[in-house]
C-alpha cells in the first residue's frame, strides 16, 4: 500500500507538470494553475500527516478531512478557473 500511495502522488505531480507543458502555461502568470499546484502539495502533506505521522485517531481524522477538503478545492478551481472560487 505504501508504494501505491507514492505512485499516486507522483502521478499527480507528473500530471500537473504535463498540463503546464501541453497548455504552454506559466504558473506564475496563470493564478488558478499555481493555486492547484500549491493545493496539490498541501494535499500530499495532509495525506502524509494523516496516514504516517498523526499519533492518534482524532488527529488522523483531521488529516483525512483536510486532505478531502483540499481535493474538493482542487476540483472547484479546475472547474471555475479562479483560485478564489468566485467568492472575492
Amino acid at each position: 500500500m505504501k508504494i501505491i500511495a507514492h505512485a499516486v502522488d507522483g502521478l499527480l505531480i507528473i500530471s500537473a507538470i504535463a498540463l503546464l507543458v501541453v497548455m504552454q502555461m506559466n504558473p506564475i502568470h496563470v493564478d488558478w494553475v499555481l493555486a492547484k499546484i500549491i493545493a496539490l502539495l498541501a494535499y500530499i502533506g495532509f495525506s502524509v500527516y494523516a496516514f504516517k505521522t498523526a499519533p492518534t485517531l482524532p488527529t488522523r481524522l483531521v488529516g483525512v478531512v483536510l486532505a478531502g477538503a483540499t481535493l474538493a478545492y482542487i476540483a472547484l478551481v479546475a472547474v471555475r478557473r479562479t483560485p478564489t472560487l468566485g467568492l472575492f
